[in-house]
C-alpha cells in the first residue's frame, strides 16, 4: 500500500501542490498510472493548501472525515427507515467496521465512502436523494475506476428492479465524471 501513496496518489497530488495546480504534462507522462481519476490527488492538495504546506500526517484528515461521513449517513437513513433506535444503532455498528479504512493513503476509502453512501441514498428511490446518490457515485468513479464499474452495476440493477426512471436520474453521476 505504501507504493500505491508514494508512486501514485502522494505523489500526484504532491505534484499538483508544487505545481500550483493539476500539471497535465505529469499526469499524462508519469509512471504512476495516468489512467487513475484525480479526485484523491485533488483532495491531498486540498489539504495542503489550506495547510499552507505539505503534510502527509494531516493527510489522515480526509479518510477520518470521509469514515464519519458514511457513519453518519448510514445512521440517519438506518434511523428514518427502521423504528427502532437499537436497531438503527446496531445496524450502524455494521456499517463501521467497513467503513473503517486501515491504509490511509489509498484511493478506496474514497471509493467505499462516497460508493456506500451513494448507494444509500439510491435506495430511497425519491428524486432528490437519487440526485444526491448519483452526484456520490460520480465521486466514486472519480476517485478509482471501480467506481465506474459500480455506477455500472448500479444501473443493471435499477433496471432490473424495474426502476426506470431512476436510471435516468443517474445522470448526475455521468456529469460528475464528464470531465
Amino acid at each position: 500500500y505504501e507504493w500505491d501513496f508514494f508512486g501514485i496518489w502522494g505523489l500526484k497530488g504532491r505534484t499538483f501542490f508544487d505545481h500550483g495546480g493539476i500539471d497535465w504534462n505529469f499526469v499524462k507522462t508519469s509512471i504512476s498510472h495516468p489512467d487513475y481519476p484525480l479526485l484523491v490527488p485533488l483532495l491531498y492538495d486540498l489539504v495542503a493548501i489550506a495547510g499552507g504546506r505539505w503534510d502527509e500526517r494531516a493527510l489522515g484528515l480526509i479518510f477520518t472525515g470521509l469514515c464519519a461521513s458514511v457513519v453518519v449517513i448510514a445512521r440517519c437513513h438506518l434511523a428514518a427507515e427502521w423504528d427502532s433506535h437499537t436497531l438503527a444503532a446496531i445496524g450502524t455498528l455494521a456499517v463501521v467496521f467497513p467503513a473503517l479504512n486501515l491504509w490511509i493513503g489509498l484511493a478506496e476509502g474514497a471509493v467505499m465512502a462516497f460508493g456506500c453512501a451513494g448507494l444509500l441514498f439510491i435506495r430511497r428511490a425519491d428524486p432528490a436523494s437519487m440526485r444526491i446518490g448519483a452526484l456520490l457515485l460520480g465521486f466514486a468513479a472519480w476517485s478509482k475506476n471501480e467506481g465506474m464499474a459500480l455506477i455500472g452495476v448500479t444501473v443493471v440493477a435499477l433496471l432490473m428492479a424495474r426502476r426506470f426512471r431512476d436510471v435516468l436520474r443517474m445522470w448526475p453521476a455521468l456529469a460528475v465524471i464528464s470531465p
